[in-house]
């Protein structure tokens, strides 16, 4: 080991000098003063080359960052209009589609004269049954929806042998396509045909129409016609088989109900759970309709977009109080004025309220 005083006794002269082996002012070559790297020649060639090429890129990208950064900008744009233009191919409907199904009537002097008697006789009696004007069965009526509706379902020469409930659930089907497809009102002049109608208005089961859901035993319980270019009016006739719906969906059509008997159907929906009718043009002066109060089941009611106007309820003629079960209300953007009824506060069950824009 070492003492201070041999310590001492070193001189600068004892170290010895690499000096030589260092430039004299930075490192001009550094690449070539570099200690030798083992292996040949050849080696040594492809490691400088390699390592210069990667100097070199590395230079260029700090030297252009700004302009790599724009570009980079750019196809990411470029990627996102791509990808924007494949999904709106992909949504866009095909030209069947667009075309849309346009109803089809049909002439009944072609038809079996006593089948077509038979049916209409069996129509009365179901008419009267629920006390529905019979009226728009009659002869001298032209082509109602009603009529259009018997005469097609007389296209086969065994439609008073199907089972009963099938038999009027097809016919108040067709009476719903006829009376909702291309039928203009006071917002659509010239309305388009219904968008799909898959197995509407064919010998299908009505339970494997577009749409249509049944339960066990066969009974429509469900109507499913979001966007699909409805017109006209919901006919009264669905009150025929109403009692055993549980939800329907009309959102986003061309729907015009303003008079007081245009909602009359309303009545047979006792039991109604779900009702989506927003975005159409339903009308009424006095807040909501007084039908709607026989929707006592009802637990999600969403009229928004429409045209309702003045108090929402009355003393007189409660709506919403009739409605205890009442989970989700929805009545954006309609005319209602006023102060928040108090039957709002009542309904216990009640968690989501949306009233805004009126």
């Amino acid at each position: 080991m070492i003492d201070n005083e041999q310590m001492n006794d070193l001189q600068l002269e004892d170290v010895e000098d690499y000096s030589a082996d260092y430039p004299p002012v930075g490192f001009p070559n550094a690449e070539e003063n570099m200690a030798p790297m083992a292996g040949n020649s050849e080696d040594m060639a492809g490691y400088k080359s390699s390592k210069y090429r990667r100097s070199a890129l590395a230079t260029l990208v700090h030297n252009n960052k700004w302009s790599i950064a724009v570009l980079g900008v750019i196809v990411i744009v470029l990627i996102g209009v791509l990808a924007a233009a494949v999904g709106k191919d992909e949504a866009r409907p095909s030209s069947s589609e667009a075309a849309g199904v346009p109803p089809v009537t049909h002439d009944p002097a072609g038809l079996d004269q006593d089948v077509l008697a038979t049916f209409k006789s069996s129509l009365l009696a179901v008419y009267d049954r629920h006390n529905l004007d019979t009226t728009p069965l009659d002869d001298d009526q032209g082509d109602t929806p009603q009529r259009k509706a018997m005469h097609w379902m007389c296209t086969d020469p065994n439609v008073n042998s199907i089972e009963h409930t099938e038999k009027l659930q097809r016919y108040v089907l067709g009476v719903l396509f006829y009376a909702t497809n291309m039928v203009p009102n006071d917002y659509a002049e010239e309305p388009s045909p219904w968008l799909k109608a898959d197995n509407w208005i064919t010998n299908a089961h009505s339970c494997d129409w577009m749409g249509v859901v049944c339960d066990d035993k066969k009974e429509i319980v469900s109507i499913d016609l979001e966007r699909n270019r409805l017109s006209g009016k919901l006919p009264l006739e669905l009150a025929i088989i109403g009692n055993k719906f549980k939800t329907l969906d009309f959102t986003s059509n061309l729907l015009h109900m303003k008079g007081m008997k245009d909602y009359d159907c309303f009545k047979s929906f006792t039991s109604m759970e779900t009702l989506l009718m927003d975005d159409n043009y339903l009308y009424h002066k006095n807040g909501l309709p007084e039908q709607f109060r026989h929707m006592t089941n009802l637990e999600k009611l969403r009229l928004s977009y429409n045209l309702f106007e003045g108090v929402l309820e009355s003393g007189e003629n409660p709506v919403l109080g009739a409605m205890p079960k009442l989970t989700h209300l929805e009545i954006e953007s309609n005319f209602i004025s006023g102060t928040m009824p108090a039957a709002i506060g009542n309904l216990e069950n009640l968690v989501y309220l949306y009233m805004r824009r009126n």
